[in-house]
């Protein structure tokens, strides 16, 4: 099985925890690792597939605003939400 285990990599909490969970989603499958926003300082003990920049939020009067543009195997992505 073909897992993809995408993580938040603003700060260390998601990455440190994703260092337990990645030896066990390779028990169970070919793993490909995702990390969106690399500001954490941890060194990751598997390797990163794909890296994106993540995605920014702008707070305003009439709600959230998620914005960002990036690029995953070839295919760009844009994405303005409200």
């Amino acid at each position: 099985m073909k897992i993809l285990y995408a993580i938040q990599g603003t700060g260390n909490g998601h990455l440190s925890r994703s260092m337990d969970i990645v030896p066990l989603l390779k028990k169970m499958g070919d793993v490909d690792v995702l990390v969106s926003g690399m500001q954490g300082d941890l060194n990751l003990p598997f390797p990163i597939k794909y890296k994106l920049h993540g995605f920014g939020f702008i707070f305003g009067k009439s709600g959230v605003w998620i914005c960002g543009q990036h690029s995953l195997n070839r295919v760009s992505v844009s994405l303005l939400k409200r």
